[in-house]
């Protein structure tokens, strides 16, 4: 994947790709241990085929996290592969604690994105005229929300030890617009994952 070069830098969109390639591979390589093909392949599965990496983007990308450390050789396959082998990798201790730091960095970001690029612009959908676009956003939010709350569950059950209580919750981080959506009782319902 070529980026446009600024001052002889590549362009912040070009190390965004890279850097959310990155993450991607990294978050991979956590459920097992995986070939390059086996990659591209995950990826395009998680994001539902709307981005495929290609070759020429990670296998460089490979290269550079084994140079760095970050992941290593788990083994090489010969069997009825056509290139002659394929190397599977896997995360390193140091792998593991950069995909530590990428989730937590994550789990803090992300519901004021969500907010940002959902919540707020079903507002704006709103406000403009787009009443039915608006109910659709908020019925395929509520979806994937419910979706996501079921597995948030699974992955940090209660012995986790409770957050704060969704009363004082409501009134310091409710943001404005959820209760339009019919969001208040799924949020009452969330895990509260460590303390505020």
């Amino acid at each position: 994947m070529k980026t446009r070069e600024t001052n002889g830098r590549p362009s912040s969109g070009g190390r965004l790709v890279r850097e959310t390639l990155r993450a991607a591979v990294l978050r991979v390589l956590a459920e097992r241990p995986s070939h390059g093909y086996a990659v591209i392949k995950r990826i395009e599965e998680a994001t539902l085929g709307c981005w495929r990496p290609t070759p020429g983007t990670l296998y460089p990308l490979l290269e550079q996290l084994e140079a760095e450390g970050v992941i290593e050789r788990a083994g090489v396959e010969t069997a009825h592969v056509k290139s002659g082998r394929r190397v599977k990798y896997r995360l390193s201790r140091k792998g593991w604690e950069e995909l530590a730091s990428i989730v937590m960095f994550k789990a803090r970001l992300r519901p004021f994105y969500t907010t940002f690029q959902v919540v707020d612009a079903i507002e704006l959908l709103r406000k403009a005229g787009y009443e039915a676009e608006a109910r659709e956003a908020c019925r395929l939010f509520k979806e994937g929300l419910r979706r996501l709350l079921e597995r948030l569950r699974e992955a940090c059950p209660e012995e986790d030890g409770p957050g704060p209580d969704s009363k004082a919750s409501e009134s310091g981080d409710r943001r404005r617009g959820l209760g339009e959506c019919g969001m208040d009782e799924l949020l009452d319902d969330a895990p509260r994952v460590g303390g505020r």
